[in-house]
């Protein structure tokens, strides 16, 4: 469907597609604050507990491009459903697990269906919403997934603490399962079926290599720390290297041939893609490892429950709904450049406390710099997906997508890495040292933003280079 041909309807589709995008993120952050409630219930070792929190990312980061291509080739509103009512489904299976080994087998189920949903999202964003209001609808999108992150928190922690019915922890995969039933049969309604690509052969050897170097490069990443580096991992990453290579090469060999790849890497020319991915990735290397360390300072280090651990969110979640508020209203160049400053004002506040406030400082010193952080996130987030994926063409968006999100997995996975070595390198036993940990993240995503700062130039140059004055989204 061509931009021209974008249906003028709005607020039926859309609303059908951010529940999409709200569960996939909820479900990305929500099992942080079980952790504890988990590994007692189950008698679980801690790396048992940990694989339960990193097989949906790992099987979300491995399966998004494929799910992109899903959507070009088969159709992005049956692609959508199929993805919904797995990942439903699995939802209901995380919740019933009566085992560890089970509950993990349905996370990386969960993570395989989320990435089959999480691109037609995107991509019917792009070519079903008509391109006067494409802006919006973005900045839509961009606050479902950052009060998804935000909710995750928040809700998380009530559920569990709550323990309505004697469920306990197994409500926030329960949670799912009326957002599902509603969301599927109204997405069947209303939202429209894209064109295909044709008849043409879905590329399994590329599917494949994807999945085996994207494995090979997140395990070690999301897994290692916990394990202490065994050789496996090194040797892992090393074989991403020549599994990169082939992929490629292969995904070239098909588009000499005029066959479908699975990804298409002509899409790397569209102007600002390729620094708008690095931009995604470098900020999301600070997201979910920093809101990791929180948790882990509030539960672990400072004895809060559940429920209070979600509410330390409570006024970064505040201040992000205001701020995506404000981006949608306003948008441009002039909104991301100040979500960056403020987000750096708000890390800089953090990686600070121990200076300002003592060694021993109190949770309610962390408010300040959590409400202005919370602000530059959402005034910086909300606008960014449509600038990085608005001179795709329509046809290639699932594509796009997938690629975009899995940049964006990618860089969440190597932030866990990075934080987890600072945050746990820190500790000491006691609480002063989880403090310690939490500055320490916090100055490395003071780091991440300023480099983020100078992508955020190279992405702007390249919009302008490619659109007649007055024209680029970064004007």
């Amino acid at each position: 469907m061509s931009d021209h041909a974008a249906t003028p309807r709005f607020w039926a589709p859309i609303s059908v597609l951010l529940c999409g995008a709200f569960v996939v993120a909820l479900d990305n952050f929500i099992v942080n604050v079980a952790i504890p409630h988990l590994k007692t219930d189950f008698g679980a070792s801690y790396a048992s507990v940990q694989l339960i929190v990193v097989a949906y990312g790992l099987a979300f980061g491995m399966t998004l491009i494929t799910g992109g291509r899903l959507g070009d080739l088969y159709g992005r509103k049956r692609t959508f459903l199929l993805g919904l009512g797995g990942f439903t489904l699995a939802s209901l299976v995380c919740g019933l697990a009566p085992s560890p080994a089970i509950l993990i087998v349905a996370r990386l189920l969960q993570g395989a269906t989320g990435a089959v949903l999480h691109p037609q999202i995107v991509a019917m964003l792009r070519v079903q919403i008509a391109p006067a209001r494409r802006r919006f609808a973005f900045a839509l999108y961009g606050s479902a997934l950052g009060l998804g992150a935000i909710a995750g928190q928040l809700l998380g922690g009530a559920l569990v603490d709550w323990d309505l019915w004697g469920l306990g922890w197994r409500l926030v995969f329960l949670v799912n399962l009326p957002v599902g039933l509603v969301a599927l049969p109204l997405a069947g309604l209303l939202l429209e079926e894209t064109p295909r690509l044709g008849r043409v052969r879905f590329d399994l050897v590329g599917t494949l290599l994807a999945a085996a170097t994207l494995g090979a490069v997140l395990t070690p990443l999301i897994v290692g720390r916990e394990a202490g580096w065994p050789l496996w991992t090194w040797a892992l990453l090393a074989a991403s290297v020549p599994l990169g290579i082939g992929f490629v090469r292969w995904e070239q060999e098909l588009t000499w041939l005029g066959r479908a790849p699975l990804v298409d890497f002509r899409l790397l020319k569209a102007p600002a893609f390729v620094p708008g991915l690095i931009l995604a990735a470098t900020f999301y290397t600070t997201l979910n490892s920093f809101y990791m360390a929180l948790t882990m300072l509030q539960q672990l280090g400072l004895g809060a429950t559940a429920f209070a651990t979600g509410m330390v969110f409570l006024p970064l979640g505040i201040c992000f709904l205001v701020g995506t508020l404000a981006a949608i209203r306003v948008g441009g160049r002039r909104t991301l450049d100040l979500g960056l400053g403020l987000t750096l004002v708000g890390y800089a506040l953090l990686a600070s406390l121990g200076s300002v406030a003592g060694a021993d400082w109190h949770p309610d010193a962390l408010v300040p710099g959590l409400a202005i952080l919370g602000l530059g996130q959402g005034l910086f987030l909300t606008p960014l997906l449509n600038v990085v994926l608005t001179r795709v063409p329509a046809v290639d968006a699932g594509s796009a997508a997938g690629i975009l999100a899995t940049a964006q997995q990618a860089g969440g996975a190597l932030g866990i890495a990075i934080i987890g070595l600072l945050f746990f390198g820190a500790l000491d036993g006691g609480a002063d040292g989880f403090r310690h940990g939490f500055e320490l993240a916090a100055r490395y995503a003071f780091g991440a933003s300023i480099l983020c700062f100078v992508l955020l130039r190279r992405l702007g140059a390249s919009q302008r280079r490619a659109a007649p004055l007055g024209e680029t989204e970064l004007a």
